[in-house]
């Protein structure tokens, strides 16, 4: 198959941006949003202070004085993503869409942003801490609990009672976080179609008539068409089982 390896390194603007500013004013905020870039190539739980201090530039000591401990930089950076979940849900919950159209919109948009940062989604799939509620410093919000709040209020705005608000959100979790693992490491069957054709002509088509249709129609499917294929089946089935008569 083709080659599956990470890109490795800080992505060199995203240094620029934070290390020409000097030690001086380096922030706490300027550091969580530099380990979100990170994140862009290499899995959260993989980031340490010491490897977040040498792509700063600066002494692990600088970054434990305005991050505090690891837990507290894991917490920060996905507090971060999910404030950005919540910038991408605004416009949609605005919108004057219907709810079946929102909660639709808000599970590609959920999507898009999983796979713009692969190692969150890595993280996500890898541990259990800081995946919904979040350890912000005191006077800063949970954006992590804002979210699942906000993407409950929409679920029952329409109509949902909460055991399928439940299957709902557990659903969206497992489809968003999968086919972005899925396209962040060149899973999907397209990128191998070379390799998948040739192998799977290797067998013969009258013997083997599951593999002649099935190959072929893996290597052309379109892993996007079918995550929104899956989730509008899903929302619609329920809102369905919902609506009176």
């Amino acid at each position: 198959m083709a080659n599956r390896s990470k890109p490795r390194g800080r992505p060199p603007k995203v240094a620029q941006t934070v290390t020409t500013l000097g030690p001086g004013v380096l922030t706490r905020a300027g550091i969580i949003d530099f380990a979100l870039e990170l994140t862009r190539s290499e899995p959260l739980q993989d980031l340490s202070m010491v490897r977040l201090s040498e792509s700063l530039g600066v002494r692990t000591n600088a970054v434990r004085y305005h991050v505090g401990t690891r837990d507290a930089l894991l917490s920060g950076v996905m507090n971060l993503f999910f404030r950005k979940l919540l910038e991408g849900l605004a416009p949609i919950l605005a919108s004057g869409m219907s709810h079946r159209d929102g909660i639709i919109a808000a599970a590609a948009a959920s999507l898009d942003l999983k796979t713009e940062y692969p190692g969150i989604t890595r993280y996500i799939m890898a541990e259990d801490r800081f995946r919904m509620f979040q350890i912000p410093p005191e006077g800063e919000t949970d954006f992590g609990a804002t979210y699942v709040d906000a993407m409950f209020r929409l679920f029952a705005d329409a109509g949902l009672d909460p055991a399928d608000a439940a299957e709902l959100w557990h659903l969206i979790a497992l489809l968003t976080t999968a086919t972005a693992e899925h396209v962040a490491m060149h899973h999907a069957p397209s990128h191998h179609g070379e390799f998948l054709l040739r192998q799977a002509a290797r067998f013969d088509g009258t013997a083997w008539p599951g593999l002649a249709v099935g190959i072929p129609a893996l290597v052309r499917l379109d892993v996007r068409k079918a995550f929104d294929r899956q989730i509008r089946s899903f929302v619609e089935s329920l809102l369905d089982e919902e609506s009176p008569g």
